[in-house]
Protein backbone atom coordinates (compact mmCIF):
# COMPACT_ATOMS: atom_id res chain seq x y z
CA UNK A 1 0.00 0.00 0.00
CA UNK A 2 1.35 3.50 -0.81
CA UNK A 3 0.89 4.52 2.72
CA UNK A 4 3.16 1.69 4.32
CA UNK A 5 5.68 2.04 1.56
CA UNK A 6 6.06 5.96 2.51
CA UNK A 7 6.91 4.94 6.10
CA UNK A 8 9.01 2.25 5.18
CA UNK A 9 11.48 4.63 2.52
CA UNK A 10 10.35 8.03 3.83
CA UNK A 11 10.52 7.30 7.48
CA UNK A 12 6.90 9.38 7.63
CA UNK A 13 3.77 10.02 5.56
CA UNK A 14 2.74 12.86 4.15
CA UNK A 15 0.62 14.12 0.96
CA UNK A 16 4.05 15.15 -1.33
CA UNK A 17 5.28 11.36 -0.50
CA UNK A 18 1.58 9.98 -1.05
CA UNK A 19 1.73 11.88 -4.39
CA UNK A 20 5.28 10.39 -5.37
CA UNK A 21 4.37 6.78 -4.73
CA UNK A 22 1.31 6.60 -6.12
CA UNK A 23 2.86 7.87 -9.17
CA UNK A 24 5.89 5.49 -9.13
CA UNK A 25 3.01 2.58 -8.29
CA UNK A 26 1.19 3.74 -11.54
CA UNK A 27 4.03 3.76 -13.88
CA UNK A 28 4.95 0.69 -13.30
CA UNK A 29 1.33 -0.52 -13.04
CA UNK A 30 1.38 0.98 -16.80
CA UNK A 31 4.15 -1.07 -17.43
CA UNK A 32 3.13 -4.57 -16.78
CA UNK A 33 5.54 -4.69 -13.73
CA UNK A 34 3.23 -4.32 -11.16
CA UNK A 35 -0.75 -5.82 -10.64
CA UNK A 36 -3.37 -4.88 -7.99
CA UNK A 37 -4.42 -8.01 -6.30
CA UNK A 38 -7.83 -6.52 -4.83
CA UNK A 39 -8.45 -4.04 -7.63
CA UNK A 40 -12.23 -4.29 -6.09
CA UNK A 41 -10.81 -1.83 -3.22
CA UNK A 42 -10.51 1.40 -3.49
CA UNK A 43 -8.01 1.68 -0.21
CA UNK A 44 -6.10 -0.48 1.24
CA UNK A 45 -4.64 -1.98 -2.23
CA UNK A 46 -2.32 -4.69 -2.10
CA UNK A 47 0.32 -4.59 -4.93
CA UNK A 48 2.89 -7.80 -6.16
CA UNK A 49 4.83 -8.14 -9.00
CA UNK A 50 3.98 -9.81 -12.43
CA UNK A 51 6.22 -12.69 -13.90
CA UNK A 52 7.20 -9.63 -16.28
CA UNK A 53 8.49 -7.86 -13.27
CA UNK A 54 9.89 -10.40 -11.50
CA UNK A 55 12.19 -11.19 -14.97
CA UNK A 56 12.80 -7.66 -15.31
CA UNK A 57 13.91 -7.84 -12.04
CA UNK A 58 16.07 -10.63 -12.72
CA UNK A 59 17.86 -9.23 -15.36
CA UNK A 60 18.53 -6.36 -13.74
CA UNK A 61 20.21 -8.54 -10.94
CA UNK A 62 22.65 -10.28 -13.28
CA UNK A 63 23.51 -6.54 -14.43
CA UNK A 64 24.95 -5.71 -11.01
Amino acid sequence: MPSEIMRIVYGKANNTYFNLVSRALSELKAKKLIEVVNPQEKTGRIYQKTKFGNAVERGLKKLN
